[in-house]
């Protein structure tokens, strides 16, 4: 199996730019979740997983190429479950495609890699300069995560904090107490 270190080498090698709405790189995302994954004491294969899965959205890297570098079936598998469909042209679509294929699976830990996914996303959403994405991110993200993870687990400590990051962000928009 191919170690942490050489992932992230390969991923800051092929996700090229900044974030969408920043000055930072994107691959910095797929080493701070991992690094959330990692304090949470998440498997290697999630943490692999995790930071592969953009390599494949954003780093022009297929499935098949994961497999000749030797990576486990399990990590590929993961990374498939956990990356969206690009021949679906609508963003959206290929957004709830993506979320519906784990919740058929019943797949826990790529449920886990974008729960971590979205939680590492929360922390910068505020600084979205298009406020109706930021709030349809919020909301529908949101709503997607509430609902379902009390199929998986209620008392994780990263659940628990996304919820927290959450909650932190709408109440920097939507002041309840001052």
């Amino acid at each position: 199996m191919i170690d942490i270190q050489t992932t992230k080498d390969l991923v800051q090698e092929r996700i090229m730019g900044n974030r969408k709405w920043s000055e930072t790189p994107c691959y910095l995302h797929s080493y701070s979740v991992y690094e959330s994954l990692n304090k949470y004491g998440y498997s290697d294969d999630i943490q692999l997983a995790w930071l592969l899965h953009d390599i494949v959205e954003d780093g022009d890297t297929s499935l098949k190429e994961l497999e000749q570098l030797w990576y486990t079936d399990q990590v590929v598998y993961l990374v498939d479950l956990a990356s969206h469909d690009e021949s679906i042209s609508d963003k959206y679509t290929r957004r709830s495609t993506m979320m519906q294929r784990i919740l058929d699976e019943n797949n826990q830990d790529a449920f886990i890699i974008k729960l971590a996914d979205y939680h590492d996303n929360l922390k910068d959403c505020l600084t979205m300069p298009d406020s109706s994405k930021r709030n349809k991110f919020l909301q529908v993200k949101w709503s997607f995560f509430a609902r379902r993870w009390h199929h998986y687990d209620w008392n994780s400590e990263l659940y628990k904090d996304f919820l927290l990051r959450y909650h932190n962000q709408i109440n920097t928009l939507y002041p309840l107490f001052n």
